[in-house]
């Protein structure tokens, strides 16, 4: 067998990983009580078999005299799923946690769709239980920044153009319902990317895309990295299977946010 026919099987095989992995994740949403339970109102808490992380719906009584409502938005990345553990941890607790402890009136809540695409969310706008624009709207008093992950499942089935362009549509739509500012994060390593040179390619345009889109459009979007840190089979900050991260990693990524969501909200005050 041929070296070229071998690195064919091997990128095969490793494709066909991933899509069990999306599989995985869209069975998980049927599953998930939290999210699907609740979610029908944009104040989710966090799961209920993790009560450390659950969220308050009261304000917080720091310095701040302006409260901030939040919301983040995805796929599973948002959710906080960390196979094989079947709790979620999601990173906006975190978030919410850091903001506060920097002085900040904020109110963190976050819808996750395991295993969903971009084109999927566009698709669903309206799912009382799983639309953009149904948690925008029932926010009522207005959201002050969404935070938009999206596009990691859109690797094996789009074009880095087409999932850059579904994901800046999910940015559009939040203004258009009267939210200020949005926070496109990027679409995170993994190791999918890492032995697939194609999908890693294909994360880095859609990213270089979405950071064009927030230079375009400055006094409303903002893009930043999901994560500070590389993917490292078998490291802290990731779960077994390479695609999702571990609750050690979800905790780095809300708390790394911190410092860009209170630069976005001070020109809100």
């Amino acid at each position: 067998m041929s070296v070229f026919s071998a690195r064919t099987i091997v990128a095969a095989l490793l494709a066909v990983v991933f899509l069990v992995m999306l599989l995985l994740d869209r069975f998980s949403l049927t599953t998930n009580n939290e999210f699907m339970a609740q979610s029908s109102n944009i104040m989710m808490a966090a799961s209920s078999n993790h009560p450390e992380q659950e969220l308050s719906t009261s304000s917080s009584t720091t310095s701040s005299s302006t409260h901030h409502r939040i919301l983040c938005y995805g796929d599973s990345l948002t959710a906080g799923t960390s196979p094989p553990d079947a709790q979620y941890y999601p990173y906006a607790p975190h978030l919410e946690k850091s903001l506060k402890h920097r002085g900040l009136n904020v109110t963190v809540r976050h819808r996750g769709l395991p295993g969903w695409t971009s084109e999927q969310m566009l698709k669903d706008l309206d799912g009382p239980r799983t639309g953009l624009r149904s948690a925008i709207q029932a926010a009522g008093q207005g959201l002050s920044l969404v935070i938009i992950l999206a596009g990691t499942n859109d690797l094996g089935h789009y074009q880095a153009e087409t999932i850059a362009s579904n994901v800046q549509q999910l940015h559009q739509i939040s203004y258009e319902n009267g939210v200020a500012r949005t926070l496109a994060l990027s679409v995170p390593p993994s190791g999918y990317q890492a032995h697939v040179q194609e999908a890693a390619a294909k994360a880095q345009h859609v990213n270089n895309l979405l950071q064009a889109f927030c230079a375009r459009d400055a006094t409303r979007a903002t893009c930043t990295a999901s994560v500070p840190f590389a993917f490292e089979r078998g490291g802290a900050n990731w779960a077994t299977d390479t695609l999702h991260f571990s609750p050690a990693g979800y905790q780095i990524m809300g708390e790394t946010l911190a410092p860009v969501v209170e630069q976005i909200l001070q020109t809100l005050n």
